[in-house]
């Protein structure tokens, strides 16, 4: 056996789910069928895993959204108002890294994001207005989670660290540096049961990420 130790194989592609589903609760629009894909994805979640109660209060306010009359069209108006690149002259910045810390959109943030972008061979969604978007920068940390699973399934135990050692370095750096507080006033600010416990969800997800990834957790010896 070598030294080289890496995480459980498994836990890169769970990561990658879960990094997947919240850019995705960020960018789709509340259609029928999304909500419905959703609402299956949910109703699936074990009482016992991480973020098992947030995830729960999300499917609570899914459902409770549809019930409601003309749902769909409240959810819609919603998400454009928190997630949009629309400004309403409200407190709220818009969803992007560099508007929520007031750094300049084509500055130095920004450009070290789009440089963790290039690395990965990963492509923004140009339709959500900002490479540092919410829903992008979500986006990216499941790549990357994908890009880890890929290595260990491929026996590239040292792939597999760069990709996790990317992954520490990003959210460290980038979201975390914004998004839990912005999550804060998205939940605050929200006119949705919904869109509120996404927030949550979301900024409670960020907050335990790096607990997640911390080199001391238990790991699996590589054969050399």
């Amino acid at each position: 056996m070598s030294e080289m130790q890496v995480h459980n194989g498994d836990e890169a592609p769970t990561r990658a789910a879960l990094w997947a589903l919240l850019a995705r609760v960020v960018i789709e629009r509340p259609t029928p069928q999304w909500l419905d894909e959703l609402d299956t994805e949910l109703a699936t979640v074990e009482a016992g895993r991480p973020l098992a109660p947030q995830l729960s209060g999300l499917l609570v306010a899914l459902r409770k959204s549809r019930r409601h009359p003309g749902g769909a069209t409240v959810l819609a108006v919603d998400r454009t108002r928190l997630l949009s690149m629309v400004m309403h002259g409200e407190t709220l910045s818009p969803p992007c890294e560099s508007a929520a810390l007031g750094a300049a959109p084509g500055g130095d943030r920004v450009l070290d994001v789009l440089r963790s972008y290039r690395e990965a061979g990963y492509e923004a969604m140009a339709a959500l207005g900002a490479p540092d978007h919410l829903g992008n920068e979500l986006r990216f940390v499941a790549h990357l989670c994908r890009l880890e699973g890929e290595a260990l399934a491929a026996g590239d135990a040292a792939a597999a660290q760069r990709w996790r050692a990317q992954q520490l370095r990003f959210l460290s750096r980038h979201v975390l540096a914004w998004v839990p507080a912005h999550c804060e006033q998205l939940a605050a600010k929200a006119a949705t049961g919904y869109y509120a416990a996404a927030a949550v969800l979301i900024g409670r997800a960020c907050k335990l990420a790096l607990d997640e990834l911390d080199p001391f957790t238990p790991m699996i010896p590589v054969a050399a």
